[in-house]
């Protein structure tokens, strides 16, 4: 269950299907430095991104789930055209299992909303950046098998994204039923956020929004995601 201090209320005045965007983000004491300095820029370029961007200011949703020694909400669920700045500091350990959680939960109580509102929604995302592994073993366990779970049920899509050398990469990759984790090409995270802005402007084009989760796994519909080489490496 989340609180209000996590979410702002579905706006029940715009009547467009929605696509929810958990952003989960490692600020823990390795990201200090260029990499906390360039998320700090990605995500503002981010923002502005998305108000620049009509159908995705109004259908994309995001929240943003900053971990470290414990996962807590840094930006509060809401459309992307209110989007407030904010400043990532770095510190602690890597609590990514209590993160997933976190995201989860928040993304489960949208739907009721969406579903209480009548509005359709699209299948939501969850984004993790992590420069290592995680540190809260028997919690990331079990988050990893509910994650597994959800995506099974097709009621969310994963991406996990790795950063520099230290990044545990098969760990991320277990995250993601679809994919291997991803890594992204130096600290550029300005480039990874204009093809998340890109993406969730083509989400929010296509026909794949339903009033449940059954609902939109049964869309046979593929949509066509921007090119990752502007921010991926091999």
């Amino acid at each position: 269950m989340s609180d209000v201090y996590e979410v702002v209320p579905l706006n029940t005045d715009n009547p467009d299907p929605r696509v929810a965007c958990a952003l989960l983000v490692d600020v823990s004491g390795s990201m200090s430095g260029e990499p906390i300095r360039e998320l700090n820029e990605g995500y503002s370029n981010f923002r502005d991104y998305l108000r620049d961007d009509e159908l995705a200011a109004s259908r994309a949703e995001v929240v943003v789930v900053a971990f470290d020694s414990s996962a807590h909400v840094a930006v509060p669920l809401q459309e992307g055209r209110t989007l407030p700045p904010h400043t990532f500091t770095a510190g602690g350990s890597t609590s990514m299992g209590a993160a997933i959680n976190k995201g989860l939960d928040l993304i489960d109580a949208r739907k009721k909303e969406y579903k209480a509102g009548g509005v359709e929604y699209y299948r939501p995302w969850i984004i993790v950046f992590s420069d290592g592994g995680p540190t809260d073993g028997s919690v990331f366990e079990q988050a990893v098998a509910r994650l597994t779970d959800v995506q099974n049920s097709k009621g969310v899509t994963v991406f996990p994204i790795g950063i520099g050398s230290g990044a545990d990469m098969n760990t991320l990759s277990r995250l993601s039923t679809q994919r291997g984790a991803i890594k992204l090409a130096g600290v550029n995270f300005s480039a990874f956020f204009e093809w998340l802005s890109a993406s969730m402007s083509a989400v929010s084009a296509s026909q794949t929004s339903g009033s449940s989760d059954a609902d939109i796994a049964a869309m046979t519909e593929q949509v066509q995601l921007p090119d990752i080489s502007g921010w991926a490496t091999t």
